[in-house]
């Protein structure tokens, strides 16, 4: 190592692996993080089920000449440049012999939840934070992991113990799904999100405890979760264009240019601390679902199908977990990014779809009061509680009942053959607009 270098993390993949920098033998830290994320996610499943597209640049994000945007890339056309969010007709002058397909979004709920419950046979610790990505606390599962140490040797535990359980994690995941998964690995989800970006793809990458700052000061500020481009932007005219740099300025100044809250938020990082635990379905304490538009729109019929479908899959979730929800959230952002929310708390805990939908479609009302289109909706279902007795309704009662033995089977299909095994009738307003765009 260099003398000035900052410390860089252990590194394993396609590309080898750095050299390490702690003594053999130290015991593994009280705290391990793992953040799984997918590779070229929509991409990679495409070529699994055309085996044609196998090696070729792949892109999902249906017409070139269109205004749809890009929503995943195989790494044969990262290599040309896409990249993710970008226009298609800019993604197809870049790489004009790009295979574009519109994707098959059932198939990959499908492959995700194959990858999760691999990821719960390593901790039952689990935290999806999307469909391509989420966190595992593997905390004190060294001892599962490692049989041997029960016996008393701590020599049994390997020093790097966390890269080998997740290389047998990468390994599980290849020959089951068939797909290729980066894991970063850290003392919190913080620095095992930011580990993952040096993972990718097909790697691990284990920053060790205590390394955190001196990993992070090189790094441009984009690679902080959760910092905008205007904040960036503004940083960088104030000549911060490092994360070390939000640590050179008084806390003073960097209050004045962002505010005391985004600074206290931005040092924390800087400093690569992170409280957030992982949330795991008995501890969360809501659930949402949320699409962000391929083209901004202002139609409130389709707005309404998404919302709607969004909600079924929510409700779906809550009973899969004998949950009900006591209060609704729609949200909505606008093309400015402009984000607003409305909630209603309802009358009792519900876990049926025709309820919470009936809800969401009135916030909706409500929500969408400006005349600009909307690139994100989203509902959020809280105040959760255990699925139980409920206060009798005199005339409503029977409907209620005759429902829940509806949903019985429904979601008995659903979890058979994948959740849009069936739809409603809202729903079939977005499968003829996926159908007409193709």
């Amino acid at each position: 190592m260099l003398a000035g270098e900052a410390p860089r993390a252990d590194c394993i993949g396609h590309h080898g692996r750095s050299e390490s920098r702690h003594a053999p033998g130290a015991l593994p830290g009280p705290r391990t993080i793992a953040h799984v994320d997918l590779d070229a996610f929509f991409a990679s499943v495409e070529q699994l089920l055309d085996p044609d597209l196998v090696g070729k640049p792949v892109i999902v994000g249906g017409n070139p000449r269109g205004r749809g945007v890009v929503s995943s890339a195989s790494y044969e056309a990262r290599a040309f440049g896409v990249r993710s969010a970008m226009p298609c007709r800019h993604a197809h002058r870049l790489c004009p012999q790009a295979r574009f397909v519109r994707g098959h979004f059932d198939r990959y709920e499908e492959f995700s939840e194959r990858v999760f419950e691999i990821c719960r046979e390593f901790t039952p610790i689990l935290q999806p934070a999307s469909i391509d990505e989420g966190y595992l606390d593997l905390t004190g599962t060294h001892w599962a992991h490692f049989p041997s140490s029960l016996a008393g040797a701590p020599a049994a535990i390997p020093d790097d113990w966390p890269v080998i359980v997740a290389e047998r994690l990468r390994r599980r995941v290849r020959s089951r799904a068939g797909l290729t998964v980066s894991v970063g690995l850290a003392a919190n989800k913080l620095m095992a999100k930011i580990a993952t970006n040096h993972a990718k793809p097909d790697g691990v990458c284990f920053v060790r405890p205590g390394t955190e700052r001196a990993y992070l000061a090189p790094m441009p500020l984009r690679v902080i979760p959760g910092l905008g481009r205007q904040t960036e932007e503004s940083l960088s005219a104030e000549g911060l264009t490092r994360v070390g740099d939000l640590l050179e300025v008084s806390r003073e100044q960097l209050i004045k240019w962002v505010g005391p809250a985004a600074a206290e938020s931005l040092r924390q990082k800087a400093n690569g601390r992170c409280e957030a635990r992982v949330q795991t379905d008995d501890d969360r304490d809501s659930i949402s679902h949320e699409t962000t538009f391929e083209v901004d729109t202002s139609d409130r019929n389709f707005l309404r199908a998404t919302l709607d479908h969004l909600t079924r899959r929510a409700c779906w979730k809550l009973r899969a977990e004998g949950r009900a929800a006591r209060t609704v959230t729609v949200k909505l952002r606008y093309r400015d990014f402009k984000t607003v929310t409305h909630a209603r708390r309802l009358e009792d805990p519900t876990d049926h779809d025709a309820e919470v939908s009936a809800t969401a479609g009135a916030l909706l009302d409500r929500v969408y009061a400006r005349p600009l289109p909307v690139r994100l909706v989203g509902v959020r279902l809280s105040g959760l509680t255990e699925a139980g007795p409920r206060q009798l309704r005199l005339w409503t009662e029977r409907r209620r009942a005759k429902h829940s033995r509806i949903y019985a089977v429904s979601d008995e299909i659903r979890r058979r053959f994948g959740f849009n095994a069936l739809a409603s009738g809202r729903s079939l307003e977005l499968i003829s607009r996926r159908k007409a765009s193709r």
